[in-house]
């Protein structure tokens, strides 16, 4: 277990954005969660507040070298985390596990976790890699038996590099996939791809209805590009395109990107996306778009070095960024409120 010191107080909820203690801060664990040459992370908060942690790491530091499937978790809103747990162990030589997020489907009693990882030869092709699901019912404490994941056919249809899903409240589950975004109407069981980006590394974040009947619709955007998508009808039908200017999405690695949850289903939930600015990893930072994510804010650095990352909010509206400090390197946490992401 790792400690880091807990520099605010909660206050509650007030209408509109989760309400924390007004004074800023910003906190960076001391020492990273994950060590040695980790990569595509995935960050999920369960409506019980539990943080779970899954990333890819590599034994080897090459894109197509062996590597595991790792995960880890935290019942402290991100303070301290569980050593990391193989849900994919590599046979050192000849396969890896590769692309990997989670997922939660809250109607289920109790409320059910996926974690997908793709796994594929050494070295390995796109249309090689093979989708696997693992479940948890417990919050990400044990875990089910490997299972296979079923998709329309699709070759693209697997999971993107790092990232998280989230679950409408009409019980329809939407992941980032590669090119697309997937979508599941059976508990996780299958998915449909619905082609959204050019590009293999996607995010994707739930956008609420401006008529207040809650979050209806998908933000989708894609590494290497400035374009974002809108899509209705929980992702059946294209509503908008256009360039959103955030940077984070040219530099070649995939961005972090959550919605900021809101108390009032009349207001429009902020979206928040981390990145880096340089292509070699400096000045880690942080954005907020407050437009469902059609211009977004001046950054703020959280670190000096970042690569890959993930965010995800906390019931108190704690702010958590997963991310590798280099190519394949340490994985590191910061927390943060949002009173410090807005302040300048």
């Amino acid at each position: 277990m790792r400690f880091g010191l807990t520099l605010f107080v909660v206050v509650g909820l007030a209408g509109g954005l989760l309400a924390v203690e007004d004074e800023p801060f910003l906190e960076v664990l001391p020492e990273p969660v994950m060590r040695g040459m980790i990569h595509l992370p995935g960050l999920l908060v369960t409506e019980a507040d539990t943080v779970l942690l899954i990333a890819q790491s590599r034994i080897k530091k090459g894109d197509w070298d062996p590597a595991d499937v790792v995960i880890s978790r935290s019942l402290d809103q991100g303070r301290t985390w569980t050593e990391p747990f193989k849900l994919f162990a590599s046979d050192g030589s000849s396969n890896l596990g590769y692309s990997c997020m989670l997922v939660e489907d809250r109607r289920t009693t109790p409320h059910t976790v996926f974690a997908y990882y793709t796994t594929g030869p050494v070295p390995w092709e796109s249309h090689q890699l093979i989708w696997y699901g693992r479940r948890s019912v417990d919050e990400g404490d044990t875990w089910s038996e490997p299972f296979l994941v079923k998709n329309d056919g699709d070759a693209e249809s697997k999971p993107s590099n790092g990232g998280h899903g989230f679950q409408f409240a009409n019980g329809r589950m939407v992941i980032p996939g590669r090119k697309s975004f997937l979508t599941s109407d059976d508990g996780g069981i299958s998915w449909r791809t619905h082609r959204a980006v050019d590009s293999v590394e996607t995010k994707v974040a739930p956008l609420s209805s401006t008529e207040g009947t809650g979050a209806d619709s998908i933000y989708s955007i894609g590494r290497k590009t400035l374009e974002y998508q809108i899509f209705g009808s929980y992702g059946d039908k294209h509503l908008e395109t256009g360039k959103h200017g955030n940077p984070f999405t040219t530099m070649g690695r995939n961005p972090g990107l959550v919605s900021y949850p809101s108390s009032d289903t009349k207001s429009s939930s902020l979206l928040l996306m981390s990145g880096i600015i340089e292509k070699e990893g400096k000045a880690f930072c942080i954005t907020s778009s407050s437009d469902q994510g059609r211009t977004w804010s001046a950054r703020r650095m959280i670190d000096d070095q970042g690569w890959y990352s993930d965010l995800g909010v906390t019931k108190d509206g704690t702010i958590i960024a997963a991310y590798t400090v280099g190519f394949s390197a340490d994985l590191k946490i910061a927390r943060f409120n949002l009173p410090w992401v807005t302040s300048r």
